[in-house]
């Protein structure tokens, strides 16, 4: 019978420490997906910073036709 008894003992620390991993993973993956939701709120759209990179592509086009027009000279 003592057999029995170290047998479930062994079953019920296993049990444990498998909810345990269970618990901390469950645990980290829910911090993980916080995480990444305040990641993406960090960043700017396509939709915004298509204005902008018009108006540098604009002024590297001036930029660019003042040089010609040095280099012509």
């Amino acid at each position: 019978m003592e057999n029995q008894q170290i047998f479930d003992f062994v079953i019920v620390i296993a049990g444990f420490l498998a909810a345990f991993v269970v618990n901390k993973t469950t645990k980290d993956i829910t911090r993980m997906e916080e995480d990444m939701k305040n990641f993406s709120r960090s960043y700017i759209s396509k939709d915004d910073y298509r204005p902008d990179i018009a108006e540098i592509k604009q002024m590297l086009s001036k930029i660019f036709d003042k040089l010609d027009q040095k280099v012509d000279k």
